[in-house]
């Protein structure tokens, strides 16, 4: 999917911050015993690793407090890594600056993606969650896009498919734990207000395997 990432500086308003990306052109790859190895021009791809195919909207704040406002961004949700646009065509180009945190508008939703979390699961520091709820809690959605390679018999092409995995998370203090969309372990992980989480629950006929319920019920728990 991805051709190249060019080398370049962006100058950002207000600021002498430059952004630098890297320009690298892929090249075929050979084994210790001169057998090619796979590279994109043998790999057809369905689906794609990104969020969304189309340019979008955002903000993007990096770890020295600059902030750099964009028109055109995707976010690789394979890589855990988010892209801006050559102007001058329609390369992904990678930010020089670590990027702590970034938006992307989707339609009426502003998505936020943050990072800078203790290390948990396969997660590292680096790694970016989308916050579904903001508070002394902090609900967390990791989203991962993992690709899967198929080949036929005798066939020279390899068809990569990629399928996407949710993963939810509980944030106090930076530290997340993950959980599952469950009343059970949800409450677990909360640790009190037991009594009023379950009248909530009752009352608003939440079902926590939604999403939307399950944001509802952090927001009331962190109203308490």
């Amino acid at each position: 999917m991805m051709k190249k990432i060019s080398l370049l500086f962006l100058g950002i308003a207000a600021t002498a911050c430059t952004l630098q990306a890297q320009s690298v052109k892929e090249q075929l790859v050979f084994d210790q015993q001169d057998r090619a190895l796979l590279t994109s021009s043998n790999i057809r791809e369905e689906g794609t690793p990104l969020l969304t195919t189309t340019w979008l909207k955002g903000l993007v704040k990096f770890t020295n407090g600059t902030t750099y406002k964009a028109d055109f961004l995707k976010y690789d949700l394979e890589k855990d890594q988010v892209y801006f646009k050559d102007t001058k065509s329609d390369d992904l180009l990678q930010f020089s600056l670590p990027v702590s945190e970034f938006s992307l508008v989707i339609g009426q939703e502003n998505l936020v993606f943050k990072s800078g979390y203790l290390a948990v699961d396969r997660n590292k520091p680096s790694s970016f969650y989308q916050v579904l709820v903001e508070g002394g809690v902090q609900l967390l959605k990791h989203r991962v896009k993992q690709p899967f390679d198929e080949r036929a018999f005798n066939s020279a092409t390899t068809t990569r498919t990629y399928k996407e995995d949710e993963y939810f998370y509980l944030a106090k203090n930076n530290t997340p734990v993950k959980i599952k969309k469950d009343k059970k372990q949800v409450i677990a992980a909360l640790g009190n207000r037991t009594a009023e989480l379950e009248t909530y629950i009752t009352e608003e006929k939440l079902n926590l395997k939604n999403e939307e319920d399950l944001i509802k019920l952090i927001v009331f728990y962190n109203s308490l």
